[in-house]
C-alpha cells in the first residue's frame, strides 16, 4: 500500500493526512470545491475536486469518489467519520473497485451500523437493550403501550441527528416526521424507531479496536455532557465509574463485537444508571469523533493502528498494555449561538488562534479567514488535554480554553468556559440531561463593557485621526461612539487619550506597548495583554478583542447612519440562518399565532424551525422547498393583524 486517498473534510480530515504520510503514503484527498485550498487541501500530496454537485453533497458522491482512487492511484479509501463512514454500500464499492477499505468489513458495518439490527445483536448475546419498537415507524403507535418521555430514533447515522425526545403522546406525530426529515438530510434514509428515554442516566462508551484476528477494548469515556443529543464534552476514562461495572461493560462490548465480526475502529454505546445497571444503546461502525480521549488517555494512536491494519498488519497493541496513563477531556468548539437555542452559525472565522502547551492538544482543519459553510457539520475544533488525574485535566482545560481566541461566527466557547469553571460537573460525573438543565451556562458572561473600553483605548492608539479627542472652540470635544456587543449596546465616551467611560462607568486605560497584533494595556492599573487584528475596527464589523478568558468582538455603530437604510419589513418572516428549506408548513390563506412554526430549514446537518413574528394571516410564499437560502432571505409574506401579539 503507497498511496490512500481520504473520503472526508474539516478537522478529521487533517488528522487522516497527517498520520498516512507519517507512515509514508502519499496521499490524495477527494475535496468539493469550497474545500479547494482549505487546510486539507494544503496537506494532501494531491486534490481531486469533486464538482457538479449542489452544495454539501459532494462527498456522498460514490463513483466520484471511486474515480478520483483510480485517476489517482490510490490504493486505500478512508471515509473519516461522518459522510459515508458507516455506508456498508460504500465499502462494498471500495472493495469491488479493488481497493482496500479503511474500516470495519461491511457485513458487520450492515449488522451494527443499523440501530435496529444492533439491538438485535445485542440481545442475541444476552446483553440488556431499552424497551422500544421494531424500525420503520410510520404512525404513533399506541401512546398507553409505552412508560413516558420516550427517544424517536434515526435508524441509521450517528450524532445526535435524526433524534427527538417526546413528553406527551400528542407530540409524537411531529417529532417522528421531524427526525425523519433530519436523518434524511443527515444520512440518506428516514427510517426510524422509538426507544424508552432514560432519566438520570450517565452516557458511557467502549473503544473497539480489531485488526481481523483479534478484537480489544481501549477502554471506556464518558460522553454525559449533551445539548440535542450531541456530545460536547467527553471523558476518558469514565469517571468515579465502579470496576464491576466498567468491567461488564468492556465485556459487553466485546460480546457484541464478535458476534458481529467486527473489525477496525468502533464504539459501543451505553446508558449507566447510578446503580450500576447499564442498557445497550448503539455502535458507532467508524471512527468516533471523541476517539483523541481514549489515545491520549491511553498513549495509543488509533488512526496509525487503523492505516497499519488496512496495510495487513497486526495490531500494534497488547492488550495487557492497555491501562489508562492519564485522565483526558475532548471539549467541542461549535459554530452555534447559545443564547438562540443553539442556532448554528456560519460565516468569515475573522480570528482563531490558540496558545500551545503541554498536555494540550487542538485538532482542527480551521484557519483564520476561513468560512464556515452553512451545508456542513458545526464543528470547527476539538480541544484535548490530559494530565496525571482529573483535576488536573481540568485545571489544563481551563487554561487552554482562556488562551482561545475566536471572533466571526458565534461559538460555544463561553458555554465550554463556563462547563470547565462549573464546580459541581468539577466535582462528580453529570447526567445526559445536566446541560440542558444549566440555563445560567449559557448567559453570556458580564465583562462590564471591557472589550468595548479596550476597543476603543486600541482604536485611539493606532488611528492617526483618533489619537486626541476631537476640537472644537473653547475646548476639546468628547469622541463618543456606539457599540454592540453580547451584553448590548453601549456608549463610549473619550475625554482624554487615557480616559475612556463605558456608558456610566469611567475607566483609566493607557496603552503600554502595541505591535499592531498584540498590546499591553494598563486597565485601572492592571496590565493586561490585549490581541487583535491589525486593522482597526471598521464600523458594522466585529472587531475581535480578547484576553485571557475573554474573547468578544465588539462592532461599532456606524458614526454616520445611514438615514434612508431599510429596516426590518414586518410583513415578512426571513430565514434566521442561511441553509436549504426543507419544508414549508403553511399554505396561503392559513391564520398563525405568535410562536407557530412556518417552514424547517436544515443548516449545518440541524434543523432550523422558522416561526411567525406575529399573529398573521399567510399571504405568498416566496421560496419552493428544496431552495437555498442567506440568512434575511425573505420566506414567507405575512398581514400582520392590526393589533398583532407580538414577542416581549
Amino acid at each position: 500500500m503507497r498511496k490512500v486517498l481520504v473520503a472526508n473534510r474539516s478537522e478529521i480530515a487533517v488528522r487522516l493526512l497527517r498520520s498516512a504520510s507519517d507512515l509514508g503514503f502519499a496521499t490524495v484527498l477527494a475535496a468539493a470545491p469550497e474545500d479547494a485550498d482549505s487546510a486539507a487541501a494544503q496537506l494532501a500530496d494531491e486534490v481531486v475536486i469533486l464538482g457538479g454537485h449542489p452544495p454539501g453533497r459532494a462527498y456522498l458522491d460514490v463513483p466520484a469518489l471511486l474515480d478520483a482512487a483510480r485517476r489517482t492511484g490510490a490504493e486505500a479509501v478512508h471515509p473519516g467519520s461522518g459522510f459515508l463512514s458507516e455506508r456498508p454500500e460504500f465499502a462494498d464499492a471500495v472493495l469491488a473497485a479493488g481497493l482496500r477499505w479503511v474500516g470495519p468489513p461491511p457485513a458487520a458495518m450492515r449488522r451494527l451500523g443499523d440501530k435496529d439490527a444492533a439491538r438485535a445483536v445485542a440481545r442475541s448475546v444476552g446483553v440488556p437493550v431499552l424497551d422500544g419498537t421494531p424500525a420503520g415507524v410510520g404512525a404513533p403507535p399506541d401512546p398507553s403501550a409505552f412508560t413516558w418521555p420516550i427517544l424517536v430514533k434515526a435508524v441509521g447515522g450517528g450524532g445526535g441527528r435524526g433524534m427527538r425526545r417526546v413528553d406527551d403522546p400528542s407530540q409524537l406525530a411531529g417529532a417522528i416526521a421531524r427526525a425523519s426529515a433530519e436523518a434524511v438530510a443527515s444520512f440518506g434514509r428516514g427510517d426510524v424507531f422509538l426507544e424508552r428515554y432514560l432519566l438520570g442516566a450517565r452516557h458511557v462508551e467502549v473503544q473497539l479496536f480489531g485488526d481481523g484476528h483479534t478484537l480489544v477494548a481501549l477502554g471506556d469515556r464518558d460522553g454525559s455532557v449533551q445539548r440535542r443529543h450531541q456530545k460536547v464534552v467527553e471523558e476518558a476514562p469514565a469517571a468515579d465509574l465502579a470496576p464491576d461495572v466498567r468491567a461488564a461493560l468492556a465485556d459487553a462490548a466485546l460480546r457484541i463485537g464478535r458476534a458481529a465480526g467486527y473489525a477496525q475502529a468502533g464504539t459501543a454505546e451505553f446508558l449507566v444508571e447510578p446503580d450500576g445497571t447499564f442498557w445497550f444503546l448503539e455502535v458507532n461502525a467508524r471512527l468516533q469523533v471523541e476517539h483523541p480521549t481514549t489515545e491520549c488517555a491511553y498513549g495509543i494512536d488509533l488512526v496509525d493502528a487503523m492505516w497499519r491494519v488496512a496495510a495487513g498488519e497486526r495490531m500494534p497493541w497488547h492488550p495487557d498494555d492497555l491501562v489508562a496513563r492519564h485522565h483526558a477531556i475532548e471539549v467541542r468548539l461549535l459554530a452555534e449561538d447559545p443564547t438562540a437555542d443553539d442556532r448554528p452559525a456560519a460565516g468569515r472565522v475573522d480570528a482563531w488562534s490558540w496558545r500551545p502547551a503541554p498536555g494540550v492538544r487542538v485538532d482542527t482543519g480551521l484557519r483564520q479567514g476561513d468560512v464556515i459553510h452553512p451545508h456542513y457539520d458545526a464543528l470547527m475544533a476539538k480541544v484535548i488535554v490530559w494530565d496525571r488525574d482529573r483535576a488536573g485535566a481540568i485545571r489544563r482545560l481551563r487554561g487552554a480554553l482562556d488562551h482561545i481566541q475566536i471572533a466571526g461566527p458565534a461559538t460555544n466557547l463561553e458555554v465550554l468556559r463556563a462547563i470547565a469553571a462549573d464546580p459541581g460537573w468539577a466535582a462528580a460525573p453529570v447526567d445526559t440531561s445536566w446541560l440542558s438543565m444549566r440555563a445560567d451556562l449559557r448567559v453570556p458572561p458580564n465583562h462590564d463593557g471591557l472589550d468595548v473600553a479596550l476597543a476603543a483605548a486600541l482604536d485611539a492608539h493606532r488611528s492617526a485621526v483618533g489619537l486626541a479627542p476631537g476640537w472644537r472652540l473653547g475646548g476639546p470635544a468628547p469622541v463618543v461612539d456606539a457599540w454592540r456587543d453580547g451584553l448590548g449596546q453601549l456608549r463610549t465616551t473619550r475625554t482624554t487619550p487615557s480616559q475612556v467611560t463605558v456608558d456610566a462607568q469611567p475607566r483609566a486605560i493607557r496603552v503600554c506597548s502595541d505591535d499592531g497584533k498584540t498590546a499591553r494595556v494598563a486597565v485601572d492599573g492592571v496590565v493586561k495583554t490585549v490581541h487583535t487584528p491589525a486593522a482597526g475596527p471598521t464600523d458594522g464589523a466585529p472587531w475581535p478583542v480578547a484576553t485571557r478568558g475573554l474573547t468578544v468582538a465588539p462592532v461599532r455603530l456606524s458614526r454616520f447612519p445611514d438615514p434612508t437604510a431599510a429596516t426590518p419589513d414586518p410583513s415578512l418572516a426571513v430565514a434566521p440562518v442561511p441553509g436549504r428549506v426543507t419544508a414549508i408548513v403553511v399554505a396561503v390563506g392559513d391564520r398563525v399565532a405568535l410562536g407557530d412554526p412556518l417552514a424547517t430549514l436544515e443548516s449545518m446537518k440541524v434543523e432550523v424551525v422558522l416561526r411567525a413574528p406575529a399573529s398573521a394571516t399567510v399571504a405568498g410564499i416566496r421560496v419552493p422547498v428544496g431552495a437555498a437560502v442567506a440568512a434575511g432571505d425573505p420566506v414567507v409574506d405575512l398581514l400582520m393583524d392590526e393589533k398583532p401579539e407580538r414577542a416581549p
